[in-house]
């Protein structure tokens, strides 16, 4: 190298330490500069800033050389730089280990920089340690998750298991010990109907707190409830800091931790979907109908249920028609109370053997109009708009009213009469009076139509309770005009 006597602006420069190209970022308690998996089959490339005192006079040059593993009568790699230096130079400021050099485990590596000077001692970076990692984990064991001693065998995971209070509802299943564990690795488990390690459960990052503890991963009972009933395989995936995988042996078990599903819905013949006209379909009752079942030759007894509003509107239907086991027939009196607005009805069956009923049909009952009820009447008032009564043909005992005979009439219903004018308070004739088959009869008082003047109009209101009592539903008023 032509030797050069011009003295050294900064002889005891310090040098930028080297970077390494393409190395993993440190994490806490991590190998040093880890290369990913396969960058060792090309060379390794490291960068430097250029010094100080570099040189400034053409045919004046710098050396850097680098050293690798300590050999220094060795440079795995050095460059000559002639002064002074262009963006050209500058681009070409790294050198590189040869792939051959790159083998597995520790390593370390620094620069040195001989001066255009001929200055016999060079400036020294300070080491940096490189780590190499060719080999994948190695499973210990049968290489599969450990399961408790509880669910294996004969590999089954209940119910019973996970409401059991010191297994806190879930399943820990533990990773086979591997060689070596790092921080940095990552594990992750899987759950699913094929063995495919697709169907995550969750992962964890190795730290230093835990890489040297046996691994327990938890497969929460929400998840496993989630994920349902039936076969499952439990796998896990080892994927180290430098990239890479080994992954278990599935295990295979058969969970049985949801109840089995409910049976189909119900339907009711007469009704729309889920909605019934009573007035015309359901005056001689309804039929329910059971759909039909997976074990319907089996002869398993069956049942009934129709919830409705309060026990007047509920049945319990335990034989079917004998033309057609499937149908089951409803009175039409458990239909009654479940007229009115927003009223629900809930149907549900039972087969032997079951422990629960079907899946529910909730069925709206419709409301039926005023005017499809009977209106009330007063027989000795004169036809007409409004009807005309004279109040001098009136006995003093009073004048007949009368009801005649509705739709879904029944002694269990209760009635309420009762008039109104502009002139006079409310008049009650019936307050919850109890309802008679056929023909319902009042008296319109005769000291009522005194009290109003000529030609008033009075209103008779009537309302009907299908429920007990619980609430009214409104008829046809009628209106009667006083006449002398």
């Amino acid at each position: 190298m032509p030797k050069h006597t011009a003295p050294v602006d900064e002889p005891n420069a310090s040098l930028a330490p080297l970077v390494i190209v393409g190395v993993l970022p440190p994490i806490e308690g991590g190998e040093d500069n880890l290369l990913p998996k396969d960058a060792w089959l090309n060379p390794l490339r490291v960068t430097f800033e250029l010094w100080s005192d570099h040189s400034t006079r053409p045919g004046a040059f710098d050396r850097v050389q680098l050293i690798w593993d300590g050999d220094e009568g060795k440079p795995i790699d050095e460059k000559q730089f002639d002064g002074p230096y262009t963006e050209e130079d500058l681009a070409d400021l790294w050198l590189e280990v040869p792939a051959c050099k790159l083998s597995e485990g520790g390593h370390t590596i620094f620069y040195k920089v001989w001066s255009w000077n001929q200055s016999p001692i060079p400036r020294v970076t300070e080491p940096v340690n490189v780590t190499i990692d060719k080999s994948p984990p190695v499973l210990a064991g049968d290489r599969k998750m450990a399961f408790p001693e509880a669910v294996v065998p004969p590999y089954k995971i209940t119910a019973q298991y996970l409401s059991d209070p010191a297994n806190s509802d879930q399943v820990l299943a533990t990773l086979p010990d591997y060689a070596v564990k790092k921080v940095g690795d990552v594990i992750s488990w899987y759950w699913e109907e094929f063995p495919n390690s697709q169907h995550l459960v969750d992962s964890l990052t190795l730290d230093p707190g835990n890489v040297g503890q046996p691994l327990h991963l938890p497969l929460k009972g929400d998840m496993l409830r989630e994920r349902g009933n039936g076969l499952r395989y439990a796998t896990c995936r080892v994927r180290d800091r430098v990239g890479h995988e080994v992954t278990t042996l599935h295990v295979l078990l058969d969970v049985n931790i949801l109840p089995p599903p409910l049976r189909k819905r119900p339907s009711v013949k007469e009704a729309t979907g889920a909605v019934l006209d009573p007035l015309f379909y359901g005056v001689s009752g309804v039929t329910v109908v059971i759909p039909r079942q997976d074990d319907e030759d089996l002869g398993l007894k069956r049942e009934v249920f129709w919830r409705g509003y309060g026990e007047l509107g509920s049945h319990h239907a335990l034989e079917p028609n004998p033309a057609n086991p499937r149908e089951y027939p409803i009175p039409p009196a458990a239909i009654v109370p479940n007229i009115g607005a927003g009223r629900v009805a809930a149907i549900t069956y039972r087969v032997e053997g079951d422990t629960k009923e079907s899946d529910p049909l909730r069925l709206t009952v419709s409301t039926i109009p005023a005017s499809k009820y009977s209106q009330i009447d007063c027989p000795q008032a004169a036809r007409g708009n409004p009807l005309k009564l004279s109040r001098s043909a009136v006995s003093p005992e009073g004048t007949g009213l009368t009801l005649a005979a509705w739709v879904y009439q029944a002694p269990t219903q209760y009635i309420n009469i009762w008039l109104t004018s502009a002139s006079l308070p409310d008049e009650p004739i019936r307050t919850a009076w109890p309802v008679v088959r056929g023909i319902n009869r009042a008296t319109l008082p005769k000291t009522y139509l005194e009290r109003l003047p000529l030609n008033a109009v009075l209103a008779v209101h009537v309302s009907v309770s299908f429920d007990g009592g619980d609430s009214y539903l409104p008829f046809l008023s009628l209106d009667i005009q006083v006449l002398a």
